[in-house]
């Protein structure tokens, strides 16, 4: 015990704005006379000393139930509505599948809303609710759309030489998106096409060097969101020529 408080070296100390099983949220007795520091979720996980991973926030076993997925994702703090609107959608996808019905969804939706009033600026839950029907068709569909695009390359490819699978990949999405970029991130591409991320990184850098590939805006890993691309369909007799200048 200190004049001020109590120092603990174990265990786990709760306080505010924590929110109690009960759903009352912890408030200070004696509020400090300091602003603390606030930090990511993702930091927060990373505390341990482990090493960061794209993937290590949205696989945490222990999330199964919508309501655990609203406390593990509420802002607290402003400026973090659209990144937890994020976050709660991949839990949803895990929890509730991609056919779920769009009534569950908004009641889902809302009660996450309604948690995260205290904490956030836009109080309309229409406009959080219309964001995060654009953030879920993009967790929903991109994957299922990556999936097929690769195994399009697959086929339509002899050659499964990365780069060129990388490629085929590219154009196959850009038709599925149409005139809207498309998401590709380093770590996909390792793990989809069987290389190393150096290799991985280096596949992408060389389409974006030879023009083929044009980075709309770069992703990262603060931001949960993949790099987006929007690929450029060569000239007439260019693809040809550039294959057999630039040894594709």
């Amino acid at each position: 015990q200190l004049a001020d408080g109590e120092n603990r070296g174990s265990g786990y100390v709760v306080i505010p704005p924590s929110l109690h099983p009960k759903g009352v949220l912890y408030e200070w007795v004696n509020k400090p006379g300091f602003e603390i520091p606030l930090i990511s979720d993702e930091e927060a996980l990373w505390l341990d000393g482990g090493t960061p991973s794209e993937s290590n926030f949205v696989q945490k076993p222990c999330i199964t139930t919508v309501e655990a997925a609203i406390t593990a994702t509420l802002p607290y703090g402003t400026g973090r509505r659209n990144r937890q609107l994020m976050y709660f959608s991949q839990y949803l996808l895990k929890i509730l599948g991609k056919e779920v019905p769009e009534a569950d969804l908004k009641a889902a939706v809302k009660a996450w809303h309604r948690r995260a009033l205290p904490f956030i600026r836009t109080k309309d839950f229409r406009t959080t609710w219309n964001e995060f029907r654009c953030i879920w068709c993009e967790t929903r569909f991109v994957p299922a759309c990556l999936d097929d695009a690769i195994a399009t390359a697959k086929n339509l490819v002899a050659d499964h030489r990365p780069l060129k699978l990388l490629r085929a990949t590219c154009r196959r999405l850009q038709e599925q998106f149409g005139d809207r970029p498309f998401f590709l991130g380093v770590r996909t591409v390792a793990e989809k096409l069987d290389v190393d991320r150096m290799t991985a990184n280096r596949l992408l850098l060389e389409l974006e060097k030879r023009g083929e590939l044009v980075r709309i805006r770069t992703g990262s890993l603060a931001g949960r969101r993949a790099t987006e691309w929007r690929y450029r369909w060569p000239e007439a007799g260019e693809d040809e020529t550039n294959q057999i200048a630039k040894g594709a």
